[in-house]
This record gives structure tokens, C-alpha cells and sequence, in this order.
């Protein structure tokens, strides 16, 4: 499933086989828009500061 603003869930992704999906994107990505706990950099521990 996806939020409303991702993809559109009758689309192409979706018709992707699962072991596919998991090959070709084994990891996901984040972007830090602002640090609101003290921290390093770079950072390298998604949770850092809020465990």
C-alpha cells in the first residue's frame, strides 16, 4: 500500500513481482530536513539521539 501522494496503488509498480521489487530496491533512503536531537555528522544512525 501507499500514502495518497506516493504511487498510485492500480499503477505499474504495483504489477511488479514482490522478489523483484526487493532486488531492485533493497534499501531505502532518507533525507534530514532538520536535526531537532544533537547529533554528529555525518550521521550514520537513523534514531540517534531519540532512543
Amino acid at each position: 500500500r501507499a500514502h495518497a501522494t506516493q504511487v498510485d496503488p492500480e499503477g505499474f509498480w504495483f504489477a511488479i513481482p514482490l522478489e523483484i521489487q526487493r532486488r531492485a530496491w533493497s534499501t531505502d533512503d532518507y533525507e534530514l530536513v532538520r536535526a531537532n536531537v544533537p547529533t554528529t555528522l555525518p550521521e550514520t544512525d537513523l534514531f540517534a539521539g531519540v532512543r
